[in-house]
């Protein structure tokens, strides 16, 4: 597993296609630094695969996550946020 930054418009999209969900539209935001989007990822041999959608606002808290379909993430996933999120020391 592993948390990945999405930097450009391209990501989001990608990731908006493939969670089903509007991430794309937080493009603008992203720009002009109000947030940041983040995924956790499932790699599996060399492929990533996109599980939960993150957004950090700029002052370092968690917003809202998101699996597909913007169901809330499960408790395993949520853990492994939680874990990132203190190591990088993040707001939850």
């Amino acid at each position: 597993y592993k948390i990945v930054q999405l930097t450009s418009a391209k990501q989001l999209y990608t990731e908006g296609m493939n969670m089903s969900h509007c991430v794309a539209s937080y493009g603008y935001r992203c720009a002009a630094g109000e947030l940041s989007i983040w995924s956790l990822r499932r790699v599996e041999n060399g492929e990533e695969h996109p599980l939960v959608t993150i957004e950090l606002s700029a002052q370092g808290r968690i917003v809202q996550m998101a699996q597909a379909f913007n169901e809330s993430p499960n408790m395993f996933q949520t853990r492994l946020i939680q874990r990132w999120a203190k190591q990088e020391r993040l707001c939850f």
